[in-house]
């Protein structure tokens, strides 16, 4: 009778902890260190007349679906979105659902196990970590700071045309990472946290610069693989190569003076246009 009872007080608890689950997925441990590390966007950033030392925000919010899992970020000047696909057999999801979490903190309990563990992830109340060394728990967000910027980019659909907010971004390019990696490095000893690209249609040239002064700057043209649409200039503030994964063409959607959207399959960046003053 003992027994029973304790079966039943059990499948109780289990019953509540289902209805309570926000969220299950099993996940490669490094696969989503990696992702998280890069909607943080850390890196030189040109805001209030200098140079910092900055990121995109600490908060991340996590859906998962049968697609797999999708991290994204923002603040005012930026979205970020990686998704990590479900044939790409390194995440399982076993419960759809949505989450807001510190990044840091996220991180810094995914350290603590080994890299290439599969981890499962579960969330109802807070977040559980549980792998073969043990368990960690972490509380979960209420919301992410900017709602309705993730909103955005969660929902934001690449296609033949690519709009943010209002605008239909006209002009497209793609380009190889591998080639634009050493016009970044220039660009970063300038230290300045800007790049501007300026793109003509008519010779189908891409110079890529940065500018501190009359006397101070980087500029080199960057090979582009395909080009379409008219002549454009977009000058933005922070990394954004980094970003992205180098094997892997990249395409960009600008115009003048607008945002600028890089993205390939799995990873999308949006930049608000720098204009000075």
């Amino acid at each position: 009778m003992v027994w029973h009872t304790r079966i039943e007080d059990w499948r109780t608890k289990v019953e509540q902890r289902k209805n309570v689950m926000k969220m299950n997925i099993q996940i490669i441990n490094t696969k989503l260190i990696e992702a998280l590390k890069k909607v943080k966007v850390k890196g030189k950033y040109y805001t209030g007349g200098s140079t910092k030392n900055e990121s995109m925000g600490n908060h991340v919010a996590i859906g998962a679906s049968s697609n797999g899992v999708r991290l994204c970020n923002a603040n005012h000047f930026a979205m970020c979105r990686i998704d990590i696909e479900s044939h790409d057999k390194t995440v399982i999801v076993n419960k759809p659902g949505d989450i807001v979490v510190e990044i840091d903190k996220l991180v810094a309990n995914l350290n603590g196990f080994s890299k290439d563990t599969l981890l499962d992830i579960e969330a109802g109340d807070y977040l559980e970590i549980g792998g073969p060394s043990g368990l960690a728990k972490m509380p979960l967000m209420m919301n992410h700071p900017l709602p309705a910027a993730i909103n955005q980019i969660q929902n934001m659909s690449i296609s033949d045309k690519v709009i943010v907010g209002k605008t239909e971004l006209t002009t497209k390019l793609q380009i190889l990472p591998l080639l634009v990696e050493p016009v970044v490095k220039g660009c970063k000893i300038i230290d300045i946290g800007r790049y501007k690209f300026d793109y003509d249609s008519s010779r189908e040239n891409l110079v890529i610069s940065t500018s501190k002064s009359a006397t101070e700057g980087f500029s080199a043209s960057v090979g582009i693989v395909e080009s379409e649409g008219e002549s454009a200039i977009v000058e933005f503030s922070g990394p954004f190569l980094d970003f992205f994964n180098s094997a892997v063409a990249l395409n960009v959607c600008m115009r003048d003076d607008a945002p600028i959207v890089f993205y390939n399959d799995n990873e999308l960046l949006v930049k608000a246009p720098f204009i000075e003053g």
